[in-house]
């Protein structure tokens, strides 16, 4: 992205006179020499810059790249890059306080990328039969607060899988209500998932094909949000796909530092490369 002088002028200095210009090129040149070494650079054009690096370095980049690179993958692949997305950036929060146009536009493109993501994790963990785990995860994250009604609908048949249908047809209705109340028209989708709910539709429930071939779920949920463990998690991945038979990969280090942790969001991104494992 190419951002004009004259915008960062703005920005920074919304009250100066014309010439803003040449006072922002010393703060450049501090910022150029402070990136030394971050294998990053700012490249300076006709009156713009642009901040070249790999996009792989940049949490919400690489957020996106993660998603985009789920479109064509197999199951198993999917399910582990749009988690390690959601790790990534697990609220759609972005650049905090800052405002401003540019800003306004990046946090509702992110807000949509991340929904997005979002949803197919949900969907993914519920053709897993994952609900209980996936209700942990969206407690976390307020689902029960949210208008977004492909998300809400996750919620819905999360809670419905869960044996909590009288829940679930409770909270479609005040969702309903409120939608109505503020004009937000009702998709066919979230219409037809609500119907089937008040009838308890067997479309509803996994099917016990799809049950007796992922075989029961052991693995206990994730103990918490894992960060700064990209790295480490790439490694095993590598060491799990290295080679044919049986693999053995060991976590060793000082108590606390979160090795349970990372066995256990492993062993859940890839899960689904060993059908009938439990």
């Amino acid at each position: 992205m190419v951002a004009r002088s004259a915008d960062l002028v703005g920005y920074v200095w919304p009250d100066a006179a014309s010439g803003g210009e040449h006072t922002l090129r010393p703060y450049v040149a501090r910022i150029r020499k402070q990136l030394e070494g971050f294998e990053c650079t700012i490249k300076g054009y006709a009156r713009s810059y642009m901040l070249e690096l790999d996009p792989m370095r940049v949490d919400v980049l690489r957020f996106g790249l993660l998603l985009r690179r789920s479109d064509g993958a197999g199951a198993g692949e999917r399910r582990r890059l749009v988690e390690e997305a959601m790790d990534l950036c697990p609220t759609d929060a972005l650049l905090g306080d800052f405002t401003g146009e540019w800003v306004r536009a990046a946090r509702a493109e992110h807000q949509e990328t991340w929904r997005e993501a979002a949803h197919r994790r949900n969907r993914l963990w519920l053709d897993d039969g994952e609900h209980e785990r996936l209700l942990a995860v969206l407690a976390r994250e307020k689902a029960d607060k949210l208008t977004d009604q492909r998300l809400a609908g996750d919620y819905l048949l999360a809670l419905y899988r869960a044996g909590r249908g009288a829940q679930a047809q409770a909270h479609y209705d005040g969702l309903v209500r409120y939608l109505l109340t503020h004009r937000t028209p009702i998709t066919r989708d979230f219409r037809r998932l609500g119907d089937a709910i008040a009838r308890a539709e067997p479309w509803l429930d996994l099917s016990s094909s799809r049950l007796a071939t992922g075989g029961p779920n052991l693995l206990p949920p994730p103990t918490g949000r894992i960060e700064g463990r990209h790295t480490q998690l790439q490694a095993m991945q590598g060491h799990a796909h290295d080679r044919d038979g049986v693999r053995v990969m060991g976590i060793y280090g000082a108590p606390g530092i979160g090795k349970t942790l990372l066995a256990t969001v492993f062993a859940h991104r890839h899960k689904a490369d060993y059908p009938g494992a439990p």
